[in-house]
């Protein structure tokens, strides 16, 4: 969790929310500003601050917004246990040969590994789910086993296949 005001040295702190944003989508990041212009709390809502307060700011209403995030942060704790206890899990997509449906199915499959794959990674695996399954569908997707196209591959004369 980040408590952070706007004007700050170096950097301010929209700045700062938006390289924690990069690294960490999760990361709780509150604003603590006395700028109460639109812009900055449109631009802090624009780049996932999660809340923005205007000082100065009630020490009891501090409190009971840190009890509120300290409620989900355990709480995320407790799914990555229960997750961690997870060993094996299956999921099953019939994919038709719809290439407008691969974003949505990438997507989904993102969603069900969000737990296994790290957020670094993320991004390359979208790209390579989505690659995959964009030539699986234009290349590949023949509807025949293995062994009927191996069979095909031996029948057919190709120029390249040695005799």
């Amino acid at each position: 969790m980040v408590l952070s005001d706007i004007d700050m040295p170096v950097m301010d702190g929209l700045e700062m929310l938006d390289k924690v944003r990069r690294i960490d989508s999760n990361t709780l990041f509150i604003i603590v500003s006395t700028l109460d212009a639109p812009k900055y709390i449109l631009q802090a809502l624009r780049l996932k601050a999660n809340d923005y307060l205007v000082k100065p700011v009630m020490g009891k209403d501090l409190l009971i917004l840190l009890a509120k995030y300290s409620l989900i942060l355990a709480s995320r704790t407790k799914d990555r246990e229960i997750l961690g206890m997870i060993y094996n899990r299956a999921l099953g997509i019939k994919i038709d040969n719809r290439l407008e449906l691969v974003g949505k199915i990438v997507d989904r499959l993102m969603l069900e590994t969000e737990h296994v794959i790290s957020p670094h990674d993320r991004l390359g695996v979208h790209l390579g789910l989505a690659e995959m399954l964009t030539n699986a569908i234009e290349h590949g997707n023949l509807e025949i086993t293995y062994d009927e196209k191996s069979q095909a591959m031996d029948a057919t004369d190709f120029p390249w296949k040695e005799s």
